[in-house]
C-alpha cells in the first residue's frame, strides 16, 4: 500500500524545480561545471582578484600596511589571494567558518587553487620549467577554537588545495596559546597578540625528511618552497608569526624555507 508520506514526497518532487541545490545561495537548478556546488549566478558574483597592485600582499588596491617600515622585511616572500573580501565573500566565510557549513570547503578550496595557479604562472620564468612548491601547510587553531567550531577551516582549505595541485599537506605548526578572535582587534592589537604563540609541530622533522628525500637530485635539498594557507589576509600578522616560527626552526637545522602565503580572501 502506498503511504500518504510517499505521495506527498512524490508530489513535492514534481513541484520542485529540477537540478541540485547551490551550496551558497540555496537555490535549486543546474550547477557550475567549474566550481563545486555553485550555481552559475553565484559564480558570476565572485569578486576574483585578477590584477595586483601590491606585489607583497597581493591586494588589488593600494596597500598602506606593506609600506610600513616594520613590514618591509617580512618572513614570507609574498601573499596571493583568490578573491576580494567584499560583503558577499564575508557572508560565505561566516557560513563556512562560524555556522559549521563544512560542505563549502570543496568550493573555497577549489577557489584557493585558482590563486595557487596564478602564483605558479607569476613565478614561472621559463615554459620549460614550471615553478612548483614542495609542500602545503596551514595556520593552526587553538584546542579551544577547534572544539568550538569542530574543525580548522584553514586545514580543510589546505587539504582541498593539496588535492587540487597535487602537493603534500603537512601539519608544520601548532598554537601554544589561545587568543581572542582577530576580527575584533585593531591592527596594533593583532600584531601584539600574535607574538610567540606559534611553535613548530613535534612531528615536523619526520615530514621534512620525506619532503627532502623526494626532491629531484639536481636541486638544493636544503631549500623548501612552502605554501602557508589561511582563510583571510587582513594585516598579515598571523601569517608573519607563523612564517617566523617555521624559518627559525628551519635555520636551526640547516633547512631554508621560502614561504608563500595563500589565502582565500584579501580584505
Amino acid at each position: 500500500m502506498i503511504s500518504f508520506e510517499w505521495v506527498r514526497s512524490f508530489l513535492h518532487g514534481l513541484a520542485a524545480p529540477p537540478g541540485q541545490i547551490c551550496v551558497a545561495c540555496g537555490n535549486r537548478g543546474a550547477l557550475s561545471t567549474t566550481l563545486p556546488g555553485l550555481c552559475p549566478r553565484c559564480v558570476s558574483s565572485i569578486p576574483w582578484i585578477r590584477s595586483i597592485r601590491c606585489h607583497r600582499c597581493g591586494r588589488a588596491i593600494g596597500c598602506p600596511d606593506c609600506a610600513r617600515a616594520e613590514n618591509l622585511r617580512r618572513s614570507f616572500e609574498m601573499n596571493r589571494s583568490a578573491v576580494r573580501y567584499d560583503p558577499l565573500m564575508r557572508e560565505w566565510l561566516a557560513v563556512y567558518k562560524y555556522r559549521g557549513k563544512e560542505r563549502m570547503a570543496p568550493l573555497l578550496g577549489t577557489m584557493l587553487g585558482t590563486a595557487y595557479r596564478a602564483l605558479q604562472r607569476e613565478m614561472t620564468l621559463s615554459p620549460h620549467m614550471i615553478w612548483q612548491a614542495q609542500a602545503v601547510t596551514f595556520v593552526p587553531v587553538s584546542r579551544e577554537r577547534h572544539i568550538e567550531r569542530g574543525f580548522n577551516q584553514a586545514e580543510r582549505l589546505a587539504e582541498v588545495l593539496s588535492h587540487e595541485v597535487r602537493l603534500p599537506v603537512i601539519p608544520m605548526l601548532m598554537r601554544t596559546q589561545h587568543t581572542e578572535k582577530q576580527s575584533y582587534k585593531s591592527r596594533k592589537e593583532r600584531v601584539e597578540s600574535m607574538r610567540n604563540i606559534f611553535a613548530v609541530h613535534e612531528d615536523a622533522s619526520f615530514y621534512m625528511k620525506k619532503i627532502l628525500m623526494n626532491l629531484p637530485q639536481n636541486e638544493n635539498h636544503q631549500l623548501i618552497h612552502l605554501i602557508l594557507v589561511d582563510d583571510v589576509y587582513t594585516t598579515g600578522s598571523t601569517l608573519e608569526a607563523c612564517s617566523q616560527a617555521i624559518k627559525r626552526w628551519g635555520e636551526e637545522r640547516g633547512i631554508y624555507f621560502k614561504i608563500y602565503t595563500l589565502t582565500w580572501a584579501r580584505s
